[in-house]
């Protein structure tokens, strides 16, 4: 949202969110997906999927739905002509290989596709590497090879630009964030020991500094040194704070976390209507998209994420609900 609001001042932080982004998405997925690995020796894809779908698909369809509507009527940002194929993208998580194709307001969506691409392929690697009893051997060398294909693609690129909103460009910052969680207990030692605190305060500063750093999309060194670098930045404030109890003064931001998502979908449509396409802002109308966006989204939170999230535990059962001998059962059954 800074990034939105006030460009001048925060080049890059629209960046840094959006490795934050993956990296606390890898950490947590794995977790959810291995908690099911260890406590039933599988995964119910049925389930994982369904929720996924139950979380993140009523939001989504109403910020598509209402987005369309509104340019229909008004144009604001003259892509009439390519709403039918921007709902269609955004709808079926493919934005981010068709963003030519999509209309700017709905253009950030492509990180969202990126995410749920990786819902599809990391389930399974997952599970057959933990059932192989291979997974913390063979993770360096998954996470080496990704970051190798990048490098790859950026030789081959004609313009490393082209590179961005590609699944493969961010799968490294994906699998720091699952390396993160699977490499917990070794990294929490690390961060609470004596050296944790030099290493916190060199995350914060580093991601504020890369937050505030001019930097270009067709920069090379995006994908190959500051994108993998906020990632493991990310994952040693995540470790820190993840067992913490957030003071009174944090709550704020706790809030923000918890309606993130809908901010996330609203900002950038908020920002262009404001800007008339542009996505230039004064200094006041970038307040007002903040403001904009928060509200917005916490309207979205109690209308519609909260009721899906009632309906998803009433019609799901957890994991970590089921009944103790049945998960003693499975997990016998599978080990052996």
């Amino acid at each position: 949202m800074l990034r939105h609001a006030w460009h001048e001042w925060f080049a890059t932080a629209g960046i840094v969110g959006v490795v934050l982004f993956f990296a606390l998405s890898g950490y947590l997925i794995t977790r959810l997906l291995d908690h099911d690995i260890a406590l039933l020796g599988r995964i119910d894809f049925a389930r994982f999927y369904r929720n996924r779908v139950v979380r993140l698909a009523p939001a989504l369809i109403v910020v598509v739905v209402v987005f369309c509507v509104v340019e229909t009527i008004s144009n604001r940002l003259a892509d009439r002509s390519t709403l039918i194929d921007s709902a269609a993208l955004a709808l079926t998580y493919t934005a981010d290989v068709a963003v030519g194709h999509l209309s700017p307001g709905l253009s950030h969506l492509w990180t969202l596709a990126v995410e749920e691409q990786f819902y599809i392929v990391w389930p399974i690697a997952l599970l057959l590497a933990r059932r192989a009893g291979r997974l913390l051997t063979v993770m360096p060398a998954v996470i080496g090879g990704a970051w190798l294909f990048v490098l790859a693609t950026v030789v081959a690129a004609p313009n490393a630009s082209v590179l961005y909103p590609l699944p493969t460009t961010w799968a490294i910052a994906l699998l720091i964030g699952s390396a993160g969680y699977l490499y917990r207990d070794g990294l929490s030692t690390l961060v609470g020991g004596p050296v944790g605190k030099s290493l916190v305060i060199a995350s914060v500063v580093a991601l504020a500094a890369l937050s505030a750093t001019p930097s270009t999309k067709s920069d090379p060194l995006l994908y190959l040194a500051i994108g993998p670098a906020v990632a493991c930045c990310g994952v040693i404030l995540i470790l820190k704070l993840a067992d913490q109890r957030m003071p009174l003064a944090v709550r704020p931001v706790e809030w923000l976390g918890r309606i993130s998502y809908a901010t996330y979908l609203w900002n950038y449509p908020i920002v262009l209507w404001i800007s008339d396409g542009t996505g230039r802002l004064t200094f006041d109308q970038g307040g007002v998209s903040i403001v904009a966006s928060v509200v917005v989204a916490t309207l979205s939170w109690f209308a519609i994420e909260l009721p899906a999230s009632k309906f998803k535990r009433l019609t799901s059962q957890p994991a970590a609900e089921l009944p103790v001998q049945r998960a003693v059962t499975l997990t016998e059954v599978t080990t052996t």
